[in-house]
């Protein structure tokens, strides 16, 4: 639509007769004004929204913790615009999680049971840019997971084991530099183990560049180092089977694939 002013968004679920009104009044160059009764559907640049302190000062949120102090505090798949800078963010799909933890959450990664499993055995250039079905087994892409947080994040992996058991590790502090996508993590707390600490500092590595030998030999793609890892949440998906090319997490329950993970990062 040519005439639609950038600074609005407009949610998947507006009802047809806002947008109805909304088009119709954009065609006819009068001022729009459409207000909802439920937790309004479209948003103007000329309005921020304000909730908790935070303000989505141009009406396009950077991260799921925007959405959340938007009002609109319901998981699910939104659009986010991600970028260096303001002239060269871009639009981005993501899946947010408004309930663990305060919500705010913007997944970067899930491996679970679906109908169609991903395969996570990817080479360098598929890591980069995020691939998979973001509603259910997918990666980000570490080009989006490092702009995401440029500023710092907070990053939590959910991780739940064949049994159903649940485990969390959560760090308070995680970037990735422009230099391989090196990971700096630390400020551990949780009940899975701080698995993540032996991997601080290292490049990540596929079955293309970095610790090539690490990542064929288990069938993934994860921030690998010489001594080989402790945890790897790319590895290949079997529940129930103890083998060291699985989902793991070593410190909570070994090689023991695990049944579902997720990682999710929110500013700090």
């Amino acid at each position: 639509m040519s005439h639609m002013p950038s600074s609005l968004v407009i949610e998947e679920d507006m009802p047809y007769s806002e947008f109805s009104s909304f088009c119709l009044s954009e065609y006819l160059g009068t001022e729009t004004k459409i207000h909802s009764t439920r937790n309004k559907k479209i948003h103007s640049s000329s309005k921020p929204i304000e909730k908790d302190d935070k303000i989505v000062k141009d009406g396009k949120p950077k991260d799921c913790s925007d959405i959340l102090a938007s009002g609109r505090n319901k998981s699910g798949i939104y659009t986010i615009w991600t970028g260096e800078s303001p002239t060269t963010r871009k639009q981005l799909r993501v899946y947010c999680d408004m309930e663990t933890d305060d919500g705010g959450w913007t997944l970067i990664q899930r491996r679970g049971k679906f109908p169609v499993q991903q395969d996570f055995y990817q080479g360098w250039e598929s890591y980069k840019n995020g691939f998979g079905n973001i509603s259910e087994e997918f990666w980000l892409g570490n080009e989006n997971i490092r702009v995401l947080c440029l500023k710092g994040c907070k990053i939590r992996f959910d991780l739940v084991d064949d049994t159903g058991s649940k485990g969390h590790a959560l760090y308070q502090n995680f970037t990735l530099s422009s230099d391989n996508y090196r990971i700096n993590i630390s400020g551990y707390s949780g009940d899975a183990g701080d698995a993540m600490a032996y991997h601080n500092n290292n490049v990540f590595s596929t079955k293309d560049k970095g610790l090539v030998a690490r990542a064929n030999t288990h069938k993934g793609a994860w921030w690998f180092f010489s001594g080989d890892y402790y945890c790897h949440l790319n590895g290949i998906y079997q529940p129930g089977v103890s083998n060291p090319e699985s989902v793991l997490w070593w410190t909570w329950r070994n090689k023991n694939n695990l049944d579902s993970a997720e990682i999710k990062v929110k500013p700090k």
